[in-house]
């Protein structure tokens, strides 16, 4: 409104920029690199954006406690739904952006009592459908992981979601003499 190039908003009749920062574990290269995407993309279009790399206690502390305006994170999931536990849930601990959607809440439960496959899947399709809808996040992307083990090691049973979540994964592992 002032010209500068900066996007703001009156506020008590005061000019605010639109301006904010994004905190994100240091030494997390690839949180790095988005963050710094952001504030590059952010800028062509008059927002202030700082990335805010964190140590990790410290950024534990703040998501826990709700202290930042946004927060470059991820999330790991394994190929049934409710493996990602309902981080949305009204009041829990890991919701870290205080979302409520009492549908959401009442969804996964049914989803987790339901055993009929194609019943689950379309419950947890209307859970996706309104978190698209209420965007309590702004999922960027989905990281694929790629392993590779030698073929000498033996007695390994690997898991749709990796060798970090299964029994017994990495214990099991044995090299051939």
């Amino acid at each position: 409104s002032d010209g500068d190039g900066v996007r703001d908003r009156e506020i008590d009749g005061k000019a605010t920029p639109f301006e904010f920062s994004v905190v994100y574990a240091q030494g997390s290269t690839n949180a790095e690199k988005v963050c710094n995407l952001f504030r590059e993309n952010l800028d062509q279009i008059g927002i202030i954006c700082h990335p805010r790399p964190l140590e990790w206690t410290v950024l534990q502390e703040m998501t826990r406690t709700h202290k930042f305006h946004a927060y470059m994170g991820g999330w790991g999931t394994g190929t049934d739904p409710y493996t990602l536990e309902n981080i949305f849930q009204t009041g829990a601990d890991r919701n870290f952006g205080e979302y409520s959607n009492r549908k959401v809440d009442d969804l996964f439960k049914q989803g987790m009592k339901e055993f009929d496959q194609a019943k689950r899947a379309e419950i947890y399709r209307q859970i996706y459908m309104e978190l698209y809808k209420d965007q309590p996040y702004t999922w960027l992307f989905h990281r694929a992981s790629f392993m590779g083990f030698n073929k000498g090691l033996r007695g390994y049973v690997f898991s749709a979601r990796g060798p970090y979540h299964y029994s017994p994964g990495f214990e099991s592992i044995w090299m051939a003499k």
